[in-house]
């Protein structure tokens, strides 16, 4: 388990963490977002960790900020996009303990979006300003680290850990948002769901089995045994059955560019 700070000037309201397994990706997505490369804000990499729950749970410990942006390692941020969010935090109430880009709401609705180089598109809906949610994409989360809300080391692997932070910090009493940033992420296609999402889908079923059905962005969590193998099927057929993950196309500063997203 290694931290490594890839940049050291950084705003004192917010940081960005990352669990990294693979330096090119690193580097050529994430902390080549031109607010993080510019040293505007600071970047915390953590490596060798057996969760993404206990890595960021550490990124948040660590962090002297007033926000964490847990952010994937293949996510670019355009530029002023972590300037933007930061201004977009300043103006959400106390009683929001975390944010996301991308998330549904109580009624399932999606709400945000971001670019999916996996999908070759923008996925989820634009919205005006920031919206309430009840479970996020993993893709980019925000904590406000006085909220106290952490995530479950007991979850393993590194699927479906945004919807438990956010029905923990409902559970608390706490709101949980998404706002208005585009990010690229230039990731992989998904063509199926593993036996890792698999583990923490069973985890959350047993966890929040009060709470059934749970939301999550890739289909609700459901106490019929069978309806994990309904969402993976769906994946597969999605992916046109596809049994290798072709790595994505393009670079992700002139994706932004073409999208609009740089200033």
């Amino acid at each position: 388990m290694k931290e490594h700070t890839l940049s050291r000037v950084g705003s004192p309201r917010l940081a960005v963490s990352a669990a990294v397994s693979d330096d090119h990706i690193l580097t050529t997505c994430l902390a080549a977002s031109p607010d993080i490369e510019s040293g505007a804000f600071e970047l915390q990499t953590y490596r060798d960790y057996p969760s993404a729950a206990i890595a960021l749970n550490d990124a948040l410990e660590s962090a002297k900020t007033e926000w964490v942006v847990l952010a994937h390692q293949d996510v670019y941020f355009p530029a002023r996009a972590l300037t933007r969010l930061e201004e977009m935090l300043d103006g959400l109430s106390e009683d929001v303990a975390v944010v996301g880009v991308i998330g549904r709401t109580p009624l399932g609705e999606t709400v945000g979006e971001a670019w999916s180089s996996g999908m070759s598109k923008i996925v989820g809906v634009p919205l005006s300003e920031a919206s309430d949610a009840i479970t996020l994409d993993e893709v980019v989360i925000i904590v406000r680290r006085a909220s106290g809300v952490r995530f479950d080391p007991a979850l393993p692997g590194f699927h479906l850990y945004a919807t438990d932070i956010a029905l923990t910090a409902d559970e608390a009493g706490k709101r949980v948002a998404v706002v208005p940033l585009t990010v690229v992420h230039h990731s992989r296609p998904v063509i199926s769901l593993g036996s890792d999402y698999a583990a923490a889908y069973r985890f959350l079923q047993r966890k929040w089995s009060a709470r059934l059905p749970v939301l999550t962005m890739m289909g609700d969590i459901r106490r019929f045994p069978l309806h994990l193998a309904r969402l993976d099927f769906r994946v597969r057929r999605a992916s046109g059955f596809a049994q290798t993950r072709r790595a994505p196309v393009g670079d992700p500063a002139e994706i932004a560019r073409s999208l609009g997203l740089t200033p």
